[in-house]
């Protein structure tokens, strides 16, 4: 909290003159180079790299992510509650769905969002009829930066290394259409 404000991480939504659809637009999306302004000068990493890569890319590590958020009913008292079928940690790179001149990065983190076509079921059938028009794996901006991490050991740490890539084998058949604009069709070498 010393280095970035809540609306630099999260963006303004409280104010109704200011509010923002989405927590990334408009919102100044704190840089790693506002604080150290030379260090792309000094690694020859950051220099192969340049805008191609989020500096979380190579300086995250995994983070919580969740499967399919249902709506259950309690045995207890009959009453609806939210529930994920799975939850885990995870690192996973994709491409950029927000590319921007703020945000130029061809790849990032991104995260599972816990929904799929039955999440409100309980409810009405068919809440959900554009489940398409949003990846389920979204952008992710996560707060457990590092300087070392698997990612920066070696070049091969990632190039190469499927593990740590979105590809469509790790997406949900139904989340497939969904996840094109992210999903790594070919993981670098």
């Amino acid at each position: 909290m010393d280095c970035q404000t809540g609306d630099e991480l999260h963006g303004d939504i409280g104010d109704t003159e200011t509010a923002i659809a989405h927590r990334y637009d408009d919102a100044p999306e704190p840089k790693c180079t506002n604080c150290h302004p030379s260090i792309s000068d000094s690694n020859m990493y950051h220099e192969a790299h340049g805008e191609k890569l989020s500096c979380q890319v190579c300086h995250s590590v995994s983070y919580s992510s969740c499967d399919s958020c249902h709506v259950a009913i309690s045995e207890e008292n009959g009453n609806p509650f939210f529930e994920t079928s799975d939850h885990y940690l995870a690192f996973l790179i994709g491409r950029n769905p927000l590319q921007s001149e703020e945000r130029p990065y061809d790849y990032v983190p991104v995260r599972h969002v816990p929904v799929d076509p039955d999440s409100f079921a309980f409810y009405v059938d068919n809440l959900l009829p554009d489940f398409d028009a949003q990846p389920t794996w979204r952008y992710a901006t996560p707060h457990n930066i590092q300087l070392e991490t698997p990612q920066t050991e070696s070049c091969n740490a990632c190039q190469g290394n499927p593990d740590l890539f979105l590809t469509a084998d790790k997406v949900a058949t139904a989340e497939l259409n969904a996840n094109t604009p992210v999903i790594v069709e070919t993981v670098p070498e």
